[in-house]
């Protein structure tokens, strides 16, 4: 059994464009984690405090 150059180089795979609505979607991706945090921070007293902890 043989292999020929061209056989073992990688598949050439066609190019992605990023557009404007991939663009969208990775940037609302990457502001979850930022929101997420934000949006419980007022809550962090009241977590306190039914957990028994005093600041």
């Amino acid at each position: 059994m043989t292999f020929s150059a061209a056989s073992a180089s990688p598949a050439v795979l066609p190019e992605r464009r990023l557009t404007g609505s991939l663009l969208f979607l990775l940037a609302g991706l990457a502001a979850i984690g930022a929101l997420a945090t934000n949006v419980i921070l007022p809550a962090f007293p009241r977590i306190g405090a039914s957990l028994g902890v005093s600041p």
